[in-house]
C-alpha cells in the first residue's frame, strides 16, 4: 500500500488555505529592538522547504524544513502536506477536510474516477505520523531576504519535530513578548532580549523606579528608624566601657546624652504614635482614604 499515486493530470481544485491573510507577522530584530517589515507573502508556488501555518484569524506563521519533505506527504488536491489525512479504498491519500470538499460536489474520487464516499474513508496513521516526523526549523529563526525564506543568524537556531512546532514556539527564548512597563508603547522584543531592554533601554521603566523610590521614602517605617538609633547607641555605650574612650566620653557626656538619647525617645514616641495610629479605627479610614 502507498500513500498517494500522483498522475500528471489531476485537477487542481484549489488550495484549501485561499482567501487567508498571508501577510507574514514582524519579526522583532536583536540589537535595537525594532520591528522588521515582510512582505507579502502570497507567491504561485512556495518553495518545498517552507511551510506556511494560517490560523482563523488569518495570521501566517512560517517554517523551514531541515530537508524538504518527499512529495508523498503532500495532499494531491491542496498541494500542502497531509492535514489529519485520510485514505480511500485503493491507497489514495488526502487531508480530510480537502477529501469532504470534493465529495461534497462529486461521488467520485479525484483520482481513480471511481465511485468514493466519506464512509469509504480512513485515517491515514502512518502518513499523520511521517508528517509528523519531520525535522523543521524554529519560525523565530527564519527571516525574508530577497531571494526568498532563510535562516536567520541572529534567531533561534533550534530545530524540533513537525509535530512539536507549536509547542516550542510558546516556550522559544526569541518568542516576541511584550514589555511589561511600556506596553504597546514599545516594540516587541524577543524574550531573551527583555531583561536587557527593561534594565537599560525602557524609559518607562525608569519612571517606575523613581516612583517606587519616592513610595519607599514616604513609608519609611518608624520602627526601622527606631532600630537604626538603637543600634548606634549601643555602639556609643560600648566605646564608653573602654578605658582610652571612657574619659574622653566621659567628658562630653552631656552632648552625648542628646546625642544617642534624644533621637532614640523621639523614634519610640513615633513608634507609639504608628501604633495608636494603626490600631484607630478613624485612623484606618483615614489611610484608605488616602
Amino acid at each position: 500500500m502507498y500513500l498517494w499515486y500522483y498522475p500528471t493530470a489531476v485537477r487542481s481544485y484549489g488550495d484549501s488555505r485561499s482567501g487567508a491573510d498571508t501577510t507574514a507577522p514582524n519579526k522583532p530584530g536583536r540589537s535595537n529592538f525594532k520591528k522588521s517589515t515582510r512582505p507579502d507573502t502570497t507567491v504561485k508556488r512556495k518553495a518545498d522547504n517552507v511551510h506556511m501555518d494560517v490560523d482563523e484569524a488569518g495570521k501566517v506563521t512560517v517554517f523551514l524544513f531541515a530537508n524538504p519533505p518527499s512529495q508523498e506527504l503532500r495532499c494531491m488536491i491542496c498541494l500542502e502536506l497531509f492535514k489529519d489525512p485520510v485514505i480511500t479504498p485503493l491507497g489514495h491519500s488526502f487531508c480530510r477536510d480537502c477529501i469532504s470538499r470534493h465529495l461534497s460536489n462529486s461521488d467520485r474520487c479525484p483520482v481513480t474516477r471511481r465511485p468514493l464516499t466519506t464512509k469509504d474513508l480512513r485515517p491515514n496513521l502512518m502518513a499523520n505520523t511521517l508528517v509528523d516526523e519531520l525535522e523543521v526549523h524554529c519560525t523565530y529563526g527564519c527571516q525574508f531576504a530577497d531571494n526568498g525564506w532563510e535562516l536567520d543568524e541572529d534567531g533561534c537556531t533550534e530545530t524540533t519535530t513537525f509535530g512539536l512546532r507549536k509547542a516550542h514556539q510558546k516556550v522559544c527564548e526569541h518568542r516576541p513578548v511584550t514589555c511589561p512597563y511600556g506596553g504597546v508603547r514599545c516594540d516587541l522584543i524577543p524574550r531573551i532580549d527583555l531583561e536587557e531592554h527593561v534594565d537599560h533601554e525602557c524609559p518607562y521603566n525608569l519612571k517606575a523606579r523613581e516612583e517606587e523610590a519616592r513610595e519607599r521614602q514616604a513609608d519609611l517605617d518608624p520602627l526601622e528608624l527606631a532600630t537604626y538609633l538603637v543600634v548606634w547607641s549601643l555602639a556609643v555605650f560600648g566605646l564608653m566601657q573602654t578605658e582610652y574612650f571612657s574619659a574622653l566620653l566621659t567628658k562630653a557626656s552631656t552632648p552625648l546624652i542628646y546625642l544617642t538619647g534624644f533621637p532614640v525617645v523621639l523614634a519610640f514616641l513615633a513608634v507609639l504614635l504608628e501604633y495608636w495610629y494603626n490600631r484607630d479605627p478613624g485612623g484606618e479610614d483615614a489611610k484608605e482614604k488616602d
